[in-house]
């Protein structure tokens, strides 16, 4: 079963995962500018993050850590389609990496704006598996 990228909330109510305390995240409008279509890692030209990359997960209270929460959860559940992509994803535990194996492994390449976002990210092995895990 194919999910958005951002978990849809329905997923979690459905497997009863989801948060007792509900948050709003705000902040600017994102709008992508031009750029490359080509696969693979490419010059990021998309709107800065609504936050600053905050460690937490999507249960706390810091509005910061539930938006990057939710990213990795969505990170996660892209890598983890295909065991080839999981093994390689850790074995390369870079953005560049996660986004290599993204576009060539999974035929998805990353938006973007997933990609600016990846950039923030201090993406590492333990990193890689918590979002996996998730």
């Amino acid at each position: 079963m194919e999910l958005d990228e951002l978990w849809a909330d329905i997923s979690l109510r459905r497997e009863g995962k989801y948060p007792k305390v509900l948050h709003r995240c705000e902040g600017p409008t994102f709008q992508l500018r031009g750029g490359s279509s080509s696969h693979g890692p490419r010059a990021v030209n998309s709107a800065a993050p609504a936050f600053p990359y905050t460690e937490g997960d999507i249960r706390s209270g810091n509005p910061a850590a539930v938006y990057w929460g939710w990213f990795q959860l969505a990170m996660g559940r892209r890598l983890s389609e295909t065991a080839d992509a999981k093994g390689r994803a850790l074995k390369e535990p870079t953005a560049a990496g996660v986004s290599r194996v993204c576009s060539q492994v999974l035929g998805k390449p990353l938006s973007e704006t997933k990609e600016r976002h990846l950039q923030e990210v201090p993406v590492s092995a333990a990193w890689l598996q918590q979002a996996m895990k998730l």
